[in-house]
């Protein structure tokens, strides 16, 4: 296509892509399309087999041949090559053509003569038609309306600097009369100089808000890490002064909790000693009732001498050592009421099996075994080899051993796989497994022998009376003759009767007295009791050495000393009842302190975490008043922030539509724009950053209170006593009434150690003492052993002399042979002990020694053991009693006091 002006875009776009065509192919109707948007609408046509023109809607079956129109490719490519790109569709912000029509195209000049605005095909047309006189054009501006006089309707092309405006030629010779005019370029070459003026001043303002802008940046993550760092210097200080008071009470807690164990302990050794009297007394009343229904007129006067004298009793009970702990609860309600106070006045500072049950062997099966017609047979005749019972259903296999039908069927059973049975006593073998039929004749036999006297034989067991006729084992006496003086079973017993059927010996049931009822003199019974010597003896001796004394039957003195057997059961019965209400007041009274304690536990628990949830809320409270000061301050900085920003950025923006305007080629422009950009945006106010403070005064201020809280709960923590004078002995008439007697073991003593004065004082000497060998003995170290155990609370004293000496606490189980640690006191786990001598003391455990000074002048050791507590403590003993050395620990076994002397050691006598 030569000449633009004959045809249009339009006339060669898609109708369906709207856009130029590409490879135009015209369809029979005539219509004209690009070849891949015909394709593409006609290949969604292919399953109706009709297809149809986009524009006309004339359809064509079949589907026609497309062919590219070369020609009409040609007047495209053409057109593209030439005018195309002129002829831009406006688009939003585009100035549009003032002369199209229907679809506006982007204008690429306007003409301020003409006042309208061109795209480029009719700025071309516009160029020819005014081709003699050149008209002033500029690039396409939107601005024409304001490039013209509203009144005259002419171009502004002049500038008036008495009214500052641009004004056209007409205004000039009228209202602008005698005004001072120049031209808009001219006007505008002097403009220019302003322009940089103000240019650079917005620069410099740019530049100072930018840094103050960063300074107040700054100045706030100053502020906010202050507050950070405030934040958590107080949290971690408010939690130091609450693992200060979680000590204070677990310190508390840990006090009331000893004193009860050890008050409770206290009182348990007292309810063990009432058990165990009460036990005794129990013991010694049935022995009692017991001999008060004995036949044995001799058995009841002599057991009743012995029996007379009631069980030694304990000391007399107190519970006043079982106190309350009402106090306790008091004083830590007073600290936190104390604490929470002193914290409020100071918050207000900061401003922001059994064994052998099961038998194993024969015999032990056959000591539940019963035998009939003991003289005859014996019930292992009759037993069955495999279960070593009773035979049950007998039968009897071709060896000739006989074994219950059950016990050889269930051995063969077992053989069944290699079809080869034996027998299981004398293993001879059968093939095939013999049948196997019911010995009627034997289990006659054993029936009779069950029904008749089997149960009559019974082998005697351990504390029965054994029949002093049978031979081999021996079976268990019924009956006892005191003319014979002999114990028989049944079977002897009724050919004892048979025997002596014409005469009645005097019998009784079987008893292990018989030796005891008999005079050892002139080995008669014992049938008369003299009241002289308080004495049963028989009719010889009451003509002998017992002539003129008192004598009575023994049937007759048993009469007179049931009356007193009464009154003695009596009052075992009353002192039982006593103890009993005794232990039982003791018991009421520890469960009552145990109650008190766990509610003063609880209580001081309950208070101390009142105290710490109010000591959090204050942390919370500091927390909160350091955020809020930092949330005021940050938000009122940001608050600055955003206005310098928005002054920041609308200097920017000012700064660039200067320096757009001052690149414009539109002089009228310039002048109308530069008035209104000349004055600066509004600044803002001055930027100050003195209210983002430091908080380093809060953390001081916090710090402070936490050191004031901890000196107050100390003092206040003093005032808090749990103690009772009772608890732990102090003065020596305390220790006393816990005080033992304890005497030396012979069999454990050194064979260098003399024990003298009834075995309470022990010599190291050279000569070796004769001593019998002793497993218990120690056969290389100098010590020896008491006899008494320690139990409950135990106290002792001792002296010592000479070179030097360790006082033991040890268990039992201690070695005894040997030089080795696990042998000597305070060398192993066994033991413990204190090592005195005249220029050192010391303390040693597990071979682990502990210097302790040296008391003065201290020959006299007082030793006090709380067995249930644990505690071992080791006294000087003079007119007060000062502590030498005590530990707390755990004891598994029963103590026993132990020395090793160099010199001599005397055991005190408390009791006088």
């Amino acid at each position: 296509m030569a000449e633009a002006s004959v045809f249009s875009v339009e006339q060669f776009s898609c109708p369906v892509c709207l856009d130029l065509l590409k490879d135009p192919v015209a369809i029979p109707c005539g219509h004209s399309y690009c070849m891949s948007c015909i394709t593409d609408c006609w290949d969604q046509e292919d399953q109706k087999r009709v297809y149809s023109c986009p524009q006309c809607r004339q359809t064509f079956s079949p589907r026609p041949a497309l062919g590219k129109n070369t020609m009409l490719a040609e007047v495209v490519e053409k057109l593209k090559k030439t005018k195309l790109k002129a002829a831009v569709p406006a688009g939003p912000g585009d100035v549009e053509c003032d002369i199209c029509t229907g679809r506006k195209h982007k204008a690429v000049k306007s003409c301020l003569v003409c006042l309208e605005s061109y795209c480029q095909t009719h700025f071309e047309r516009h160029e020819e038609f005014h081709s003699g006189k050149r008209h002033k054009v500029t690039d396409a501006t939107g601005r024409l309306q304001q490039m013209i006089c509203q009144k005259h309707e002419k171009l502004l092309e002049l500038f008036c600097r008495t009214d500052q405006r641009c004004v056209c030629v007409l205004c000039m010779t009228d209202e602008h009369k005698n005004h001072e005019t120049v031209s808009t370029a001219a006007e505008r070459t002097e403009k220019e100089k302003h322009l940089k003026e103000t240019q650079s001043e917005i620069q410099q303002r740019i530049q100072q808000r930018q840094k103050d802008l960063e300074q107040l940046r700054e100045a706030v993550e100053s502020h906010k890490r202050s507050a950070q760092t405030a934040v958590e210097d107080s949290e971690r200080i408010f939690t130091e002064l609450i693992r200060s008071i979680e000590r204070s009470r677990s310190e508390v807690t840990q006090r009331i909790r000893d004193q009860e164990k050890t008050a409770v302990s206290r009182a348990e050794g007292q309810m063990e000693r009432l058990e165990q009297e009460i036990e005794d007394l129990k013991k010694r009343n049935t022995e009692l009732e017991q001999l008060s229904h004995t036949e044995d007129h001799i058995h009841f006067l002599q057991s009743l001498q012995c029996l007379s004298a009631p069980p030694e009793s304990t000391e007399n009970i107190s519970v006043s050592f079982l106190f309350s702990f009402d106090g306790v609860r008091e004083s830590v309600c007073q600290l936190r009421l104390k604490l929470e106070d002193f914290c409020k006045e100071e918050m207000k500072k900061i401003s922001v099996t059994h064994s052998n049950i099961v038998p194993r062997t024969r015999e032990d099966f056959l000591q539940y075994s019963e035998m009939a017609e003991a003289s005859v047979f014996s019930v292992e005749q009759f037993s069955c080899p495999v279960c070593l019972d009773l035979l049950k259903d007998p039968v009897t296999i071709p060896c000739g051993h006989s074994y219950c039908m059950s016990c050889i069927t269930d051995c063969w059973d077992q053989e069944d796989q290699k079809r080869v049975y034996s027998c299981p006593q004398c293993r001879q073998t059968f093939s095939p497994r013999p049948a196997l039929g019911k010995n009627t004749m034997l289990a006659e036999v054993v029936e009779k022998l069950k029904k008749t006297k089997l149960k009559a034989a019974v082998p005697a067991g351990p504390g029965d009376v054994e029949c002093d006729i049978c031979i081999g084992r021996k079976h268990k006496a019924v009956k006892s003759c005191l003319v014979c003086l002999e114990s028989y079973c049944q079977t002897h017993f009724e050919r004892h009767e048979e025997f002596h059927s014409g005469k009645r010996h005097k019998v009784t049931d079987a008893t292990g007295r018989l030796q005891q009822m008999i005079c050892q003199k002139h080995e008669k019974l014992l049938e008369v009791f003299c009241r002289t010597d308080q004495q049963c003896v028989c009719m010889l001796c009451a003509m002998d050495e017992h002539k003129n004394h008192e004598t009575v039957s023994t049937a007759a003195e048993r009469t007179e000393k049931e009356k007193h057997l009464k009154e003695t059961q009596s009052e075992i019965q009353q002192r039982i009842q006593q103890r009993q209400k005794d232990l039982e007041q003791l018991r009421e009274a520890v469960e009552s302190h145990k109650r008190s304690a766990q509610t003063a536990v609880e209580d001081s628990e309950r208070i101390f975490t009142e105290l710490i949830r109010s000591i959090e809320r204050s942390r919370s409270e500091v927390t909160q008043r350091i955020r809020d000061q930092e949330k005021t301050a940050v938000s009122r900085a940001e608050g600055q922030m955003e206005r310098l920003e928005q002054e920041i950025e609308d200097l920017k923006k000012r700064n660039t539509e200067l320096e757009q305007l001052s690149h414009t080629e539109d002089h009228i422009h310039f002048l109308q724009s530069l008035q209104s950009l000349s004055a600066p945006p509004e600044s803002t106010e001055n930027i100050s950053v003195s209210f983002l403070f430091s908080f380093d005064g809060v953390r001081e201020s916090v710090c402070q209170l936490r050191l004031k809280l901890e000196d107050f709960c100390k003092e206040e923590m003093k005032k808090i006593s749990v103690t009772h004078s009772n608890i732990v002995p102090r003065t020596r008439e305390d220790f006393l009434q816990y005080s033992h007697q304890f005497t030396l073991d012979p069999n454990t003593a050194y064979k260098h150690l003399s024990l003298s004065e009834e075995n309470r004082v022990v010599t190291y000497t050279h000569t070796p003492q004769p001593y019998p060998d002793h497993p218990d003995r120690f056969d290389v170290h100098d010590q020896v052993l008491c006899r008494e155990s320690v139990s409950g609370h135990c106290y002792w004293e001792l002296e010592w002399s000479g070179g030097g000496v360790y006082i033991s606490v040890s268990y039992k189980s201690i070695s005894r042979k040997g030089s080795g640690n696990q042998c000597a006191f305070g060398c192993n786990d066994q033991s413990w002990r204190l090592s005195c001598s005249p220029s050192s003391f010391s303390f040693w455990h597990n071979n682990k020694e502990t210097e302790l000074p040296v008391p003065s002048s201290c020959r006299r050791i007082g030793v006090y053991v709380d067995h249930r507590a644990g505690t071992l403590s080791f006294y000087s003993v003079s007119d007060t009693m000062n502590l030498i050395h005590t530990v707390q620990t755990t004891f598994t076994q029963t103590l026993y006091p132990g020395f090793y002397v160099w010199g001599s050691v005397r055991l005190s006598d408390l009791t006088t």
